[in-house]
């Protein structure tokens, strides 16, 4: 059930992208379109409102998903195993260095 529940923070996660990007259209839609000025204004908007929607929600994506494989499927399908990591260095344990 935990696993169905971490997917679904996923699909919340582009339910949420398509209401910002819905609320952005409806943003610019509000100056009209009379002049050119305002169709300039139309355009930043959706520019900067999209990009800025499609960056928060990839950077989202990205950490949920990594969360999801290494916290919770690791612990399921990873063993551990092996001998542990001694980093390079000179043992002198039995060796006096004058």
């Amino acid at each position: 059930m935990s696993d169905v529940l971490s997917y679904s923070r996923l699909l919340a996660l582009g339910l949420a992208t398509s209401v910002i990007a819905s609320i952005i259209n409806q943003m610019a839609t509000m100056f009209g379109f009379n002049n050119i000025l305002k169709i300039i204004a139309v355009v930043a908007i959706l520019a900067f409102g999209h990009l800025f929607n499609f960056a928060i929600n990839a950077l989202g994506a990205y950490v949920h998903s990594c969360r999801l494989q290494y916290i919770e499927f690791f612990g399921k399908f990873y063993k551990g195993g092996g001998t542990a990591f001694e980093p390079f260095k000179a043992k002198t344990k039995y060796i006096n260095l004058k």
